[in-house]
């Protein structure tokens, strides 16, 4: 019997290595699903607390089988929920677990605090005896509420989690499924034969010439003087850097990295011209339609960019314009949040950030910023609209994939669609994701046209940028996937090594479009077990089945009848007569499904899922227009009157699509409950000291991180001084749509409704909003509602509902 070949004990090795790992990631994020979100509660009630060289902790401890010091020593808590209090945790510091005091002293070894100038001392717990002591579990989340700590002093990591109690073998076994170990099994074994391809076929990858042998063209003396060139341009950026309105080093890396890029493009992908194929004739009406289509989508999505200030009402805003203030007075490279991860956002704020702080308010942005927040997030949100307008041409290039028509109307649809006018308004990471996974798409139909080197590299730069973007952005590489599959479906060792090529352009790309990633792993696996969680108040609860029909009816109430007509003709003529282009083009249907699995969901998750239906939409109306143009009619009167009738029936749908586009600017122009209501406590006198300010309220406009309402309600340290109680519809009616679910929050809240109430502000917002899917009737009641606007602009208003509660006679 022949002895196993080093390449079968490789092989074995990694694979011990990695099967035992990804379950390992699997069972540590099911436990996470267990522990930390659904039996502890955090709460914070220090935000205002900004100590330079201080940090702030949560700690916590489950409810299950917690014995009470305070109560019988067999009586257990019974709220489901555990309490927790954050302090700085400098040379010593104080908790409150349940109803249990708790000190704490930074001399013991249990937990390491890193700081970015100085590491602190480690820091534990010190607690009374319970009568279990292993009833316990104890962890230190470092940190979570990013914009109430000083980044640039401080650098902290959240530390792993110590579990303590005997029942931990419960939630192992509820940790385990079959669904994830065979995930980690088949995802090990393709890791395992992958690595062992690279090995032995190293050579045979980067031979480039044989599967693309026009791709190279570093061969002329010519290209050697432009060498010089490159190095002049490098070094004047270097000079550049000195300036202190280049200052920036995201400036400066970036720009050295385009630079790079633009001399490997020139260098090794530009093909020679034999065999380019003709290009498509672009008459002027295309171009002046084009240009047309693109500044009324700028105009669409710059027009109230301001939306909301003075206050910032976009929860999520925070997480691409507060870190480039942080980075810049590090200047640093490190993006500091690795939540979704918002890369590529966080580094195109911190260029422009950085120029308009020094051109502007001739200082450095760390200064500034503070000052001029408002004016940051601005800039945020019309970088986010320009992007939206690059997603309107590069449809327009997919399009021209086909003809000059398909490319007109496929930017026509992705113009006016309601969708993304309303998040290009948002500093999010939605649009820019759709932006990039679009550019995965033009790259990958044009491989399918033309299978050269350039089209293969650039497709994986978008997907590299869509990963760098958000975590599942990575699932654009299927549409490449996809092709080279369809092109080379006869030759394996072509398909093999072309795979090899994407995996090494796709992970050297990500280092360099976001080096930390690669630089600080812990913190992409921690942020990946705690992003990819079961639950969200809510939003969850819908199940795999019940997630698809809610992105449908989220596309559905932007989109028509006529429109969805247009779409399924749009998929049988694709499937009849482009039937390889139909499956990378289908890419938003593979992102749908995927992105459905998991348990919760958002509205805004579906911007990718649209673009497939979109493109299929502008192709099915471009199908029927060659169906009538065929000259298979013999009256061309008859064929003109069915050409007329088309583009008066696209017409109908296009303004369908601007009266939605009216709403969306509506709602962004009407003032939020929030404003009002800020107004109205400055009236009362009432303020952040008086009262308790719950999330998505006038004195906390969004989303409060390491804060509960309820505990902090139920605590009187933390109520002392309080005299009202401020809350929001957008926080319990999360409660209220889950009654089963949430039966004691409910209550809670009922019990709060009936303290005298203060003052209470109600959203009127515009009640027409066209939100028929037959378009006939949506411009039937245009009239009505634009005569009832102009009449009643300044009474409507939107947002939640504010309540404040009054607490004197509670005290009484």
């Amino acid at each position: 019997m022949p002895k196993p070949s080093l390449s079968i004990w490789f092989a074995a090795l990694l694979f011990l290595f990695i099967f035992p790992a990804l379950w390992a990631f699997q069972i540590a994020r099911n436990l996470h699903y267990e522990i930390v979100r659904d039996q502890i509660q955090l709460d914070c009630n220090h935000r205002e607390t900004k100590s330079e060289r201080k940090t702030h902790g949560f700690v916590g401890v489950p409810a299950i089988d917690f014995k009470s010091e305070t109560k019988s020593q067999t009586e257990e808590i019974s709220k489901p929920f555990a309490r927790a209090w954050c302090h700085d945790l400098d040379e010593s510091f104080n908790l409150k677990i349940g109803s249990q005091n708790y000190t704490g002293s930074c001399l013991s070894q249990t937990f390491t605090i890193k700081s970015g100038r100085q590491t602190a001392p480690d820091t534990s717990i010190s607690q009374p005896a319970p009568k279990n002591p292993t009833a316990f579990i104890y962890f230190i989340f470092l940190p979570k509420i990013q914009s109430e700590l000083n980044w640039a002093d401080t650098e902290l990591q959240p530390n792993l989690i110590l579990i303590q109690w005997p029942n931990l073998q419960k939630y192992l076994l509820n940790s385990i499924s079959i669904k994830d170990l065979i995930f980690a099994l088949v995802f090990s074994i393709s890791l395992v034969f992958s690595f062992n391809y690279f090995r032995n076929n190293f050579h045979r990858i980067f031979d480039f010439k044989k599967d693309f042998p026009s791709s190279i063209s570093l061969h002329s003396l010519e290209k050697n003087k432009q060498y010089w060139i490159f190095f002049a341009i490098s070094l004047s950026l270097f000079a550049l850097y000195f300036l202190p309105i280049f200052h920036n080093i995201v400036l400066l890396y970036f720009s050295q990295f385009t630079l790079a890029l633009f001399a490997f493009h020139k260098f090794f992908l530009k093909n020679n011209s034999e065999g380019n194929p003709p290009k498509v004739p672009l008459k002027n009406i295309h171009r002046i339609l084009l240009m047309l289509l693109l500044t009324i989508g700028l105009g669409l999505r710059v027009y109230k960019a301001d939306w909301g200030f003075p206050l910032l009402l976009h929860t999520d805003e925070y997480a691409i314009t507060s870190f480039p203030a942080q980075m810049a007075a590090k200047n640093s490279l490190d993006p500091i949040d690795y939540e979704r991860p918002n890369h590529s956002s966080i580094y195109l704020s911190s260029i422009l950030y950085g120029i308009a702080s020094h051109a502007i308010f001739h200082a450095p942005l760390e200064k500034s910023y503070p000052e001029h927040e408002q004016f940051y997030h601005l800039i945020s949100r019309v970088a986010e609209a320009i992007l939206g307008v690059a997603c309107i041409y590069i449809a327009f290039l997919i399009g021209m994939i086909w003809s000059p028509r398909l490319g007109i109307l496929s930017a026509l649809l992705f113009t006016f669609f309601p969708q993304f006018v309303l998040h290009s308004h948002y500093a999010t990471p939605d649009i820019s994701l759709t932006f990039a996974i679009l550019g995965v798409l033009l790259f990958s139909l044009k491989y399918l046209h033309r299978p050269i080197l350039a089209n293969l590299f650039y497709a994986t730069f978008f997907a590299a940028i869509a990963s760098v973007e958000k975590y599942p952005g990575v699932l654009s590489l299927a549409a490449l996937v996809s092709v080279i599959f369809f092109v080379h479906w006869k030759q394996f060792e072509i398909i093999k090594a072309h795979f090899a090529r994407i995996a090494i352009f796709f992970f050297t790309l990500l280092f360099f479009l976001s080096p930390y990633l690669v630089l600080k792993p812990h913190m992409v696996l921690l942020n990946l077990i705690s992003e990819s969680r079961p639950t969200h108040l809510g939003q969850d609860g819908l199940g795999f089945f019940g997630n698809l029909l809610y992105y449908v009816h989220a596309y559905g109430a932007s989109t028509s009848f006529i429109l969805t007509l247009f779409f399924c003709l749009g998929i049988f003529a694709f499937l009849k007569n482009y039937t390889r282009e139909f499956l990378p083009l289908s890419i938003g249907f593979f992102y749908w499904i995927i992105i459905s699995n998991l348990p919760i969901h958002w509205e805004r998750w579906d911007l990718p899922m649209v673009i497939s239906p979109l493109l299929l939409t502008a192709f099915g109306i471009d199908w029927l227009w060659n169906l009538i143009d065929q000259k298979k009619i013999q009256t061309q009167s008859i064929q003109f009157v069915l050409q007329m009738t088309l583009i008066i029936i696209s017409g109908i749908a296009v303004v369908n699509l601007l009266l939605k586009d009216f709403v969306v600017l509506a709602k962004l122009k009407t003032q939020d409950t929030r404003m009002d209501g800020l107004n109205r406590c400055q009236a009362f006198g009432i303020n952040e000291k008086n009262s308790l300010v719950g999330h998505y309220t006038p004195l906390s406009p969004t989303w409060k991180r390491g804060f509960d309402f309820i505990s902090s309600f139920e605590n009187k340290d933390s109520m002392e001084g309080k005299e009202y109680a401020m809350v929001s519809s957008d926080l319990y009616n999360r409660y209220f749509n889950e009654p089963d679910k949430y039966k004691k929050e409910c209550d809670f809240y009922n019990s709060l409704f009936s303290l005298p109430l203060k003052f209470e502000i109600v959203p009127n917002p515009l009640q027409e909003k066209f939100e028929n899917f037959n378009d006939l009737q949506n411009l039937k009641s245009a009239k009505k509602t634009f005569e009832s606007y102009a009449v009643n602009h300044s009474n409507y208003s939107t947002g939640p509902i504010i309540k404040v509660f009054q607490l004197n006679e509670m005290k009484n």
